[in-house]
């Protein structure tokens, strides 16, 4: 190593190797890995104007990495850098900016320092503006804009850009909707890894969508994605072994995906788990547990979850029998339109439970539960 030291002096001057050696330090190459001793030379390299030396100091203090984590600090040094036209810093400033870390939240600003690195190559820039000019931060909307700087991010491999390239040909968004592109840029994000392209992806083949429809490969992308602890992708392989279709049937195996999804807040996920519990299906049978799973996608507005905590306090599954309280289930998941709801809360007020009796009400849900085919309504409206 001291060896190297001397070649660098001599090769690339004083500050250039004081830069350097403080990088082997940060990544532990002919050297272990020391944040401390690397910040010690980045920071005489500082002293003399280096700006690798003051963006890397950045990122120390965005990081924690040898210092306590300094969010202003980090943006001061970047700024710093960024004055010298230091690409990497336009970019690090620029997400200092768009996130407020250690300088007052500033989209435009951060577009102005996407610019500048993305014009110089730098593939972050590049994806942040196309998301920038998609979303409409610190930019006017623009959905072509957009995909052209997600064009080449892409062209670089960045499997995140060409997702979102996928997901404009997908929708139709900036560019005339095409199926079959969209799976292809899906398929270059799906293979280098990007959980949001094989769930998507995945779902392409299941529905036959821009591809010819292949259960066996959307199940292999759902596992791949659901590895990644992808809440949709756990919920999708979950319906396959609820189902058993394309694959051995497995309720433990359900409910565990079920699980992993539901604790991520999705609301299928936990109204499935809550069925699971209820039916006593690859978990002991709980209607408490049930329940607890049913009210969490109640909140966030889940007509199914709605429906089945209706028929709880209609049928006294866990609770006691409380009409009220199922009237008001079934009306929040039947305004929705689902279609078993408006039956029961037709039939409610057609018995008078829970609401005053109104034959007319009762022939106005069961009409709108008929209008979807819902064989209960239909029956009693025959």
């Amino acid at each position: 190593f001291e060896d190297f030291v001397k070649e660098c002096v001599t090769a690339q001057g004083v500050s250039e190797a004081q830069y350097s050696i403080g990088r082997c330090y940060f990544l532990g190459q002919g050297a272990a890995n020391d944040y401390i001793s690397a910040i010690e030379w980045y920071l005489k390299a500082d002293a003399q104007g280096n700006a690798k030396a003051k963006n890397d100091l950045g990122v120390c203090y965005l990081n924690g990495y040898g210092v306590e984590q300094d969010y202003a600090v980090a943006a001061e040094y970047f700024s710093k850098a960024s004055e010298q036209d230091n690409i990497e810093s336009h970019n690090y400033l620029g997400d200092c900016y768009y996130n407020g870390q250690g300088v007052e939240q500033d989209y435009a600003k951060a577009v102005e320092l996407y610019q500048k690195s993305a014009e110089q190559g730098v593939l972050a820039s590049q994806r942040s503006l196309g998301y920038c000019y998609g979303n409409g931060k610190g930019v006017e909307q623009d959905y072509e804009v957009s995909m052209e700087w997600y064009q080449k991010s892409a062209e670089q491999n960045d499997p995140e850009s060409q997702y979102h390239l996928g997901q404009y040909y997908y929708d139709g968004k900036g560019v005339e909707q095409d199926y079959v592109v969209a799976v292809e840029w899906f398929t270059k994000a799906s293979d280098l890894g990007n959980a949001e392209a094989q769930n998507i992806l995945a779902n392409c083949y299941r529905d036959g969508v821009g591809v010819e429809m292949n259960q066996a490969k959307a199940i292999d992308l759902y596992k791949k994605s659901a590895e990644q602890n992808h809440p949709y992708s756990q919920y999708s392989l979950a319906n396959y072994y609820y189902e058993g279709k394309d694959i051995k049937q497995n309720y433990v195996k359900a409910v565990e995906l079920y699980g992993k999804s539901a604790e991520q807040g999705l609301d299928e996920a936990q109204y499935s788990l809550g069925v699971c519990y209820s039916q006593g299906q690859g978990v002991e049978q709980s209607y408490a547990e049930a329940m607890e799973w049913f009210l969490k996608a109640d909140a966030q507005g889940n007509a199914n979850a709605q429906n089945e905590l209706g028929k709880c306090y209609y049928y006294a599954y866990g609770v006691e029998h409380d009409y009220v309280q199922a009237v008001n289930y079934f009306r929040k998941a039947a305004e929705q339109g689902h279609s078993v709801a408006q039956n029961y809360i037709g039939n409610c007020y057609y018995e008078g439970k829970g609401v005053e009796q109104s034959f007319e009400l009762a022939a106005e849900w069961h009409a709108k539960s008929a209008e979807q085919g819902e064989i209960g309504a239909l029956n009693d409206l025959a």
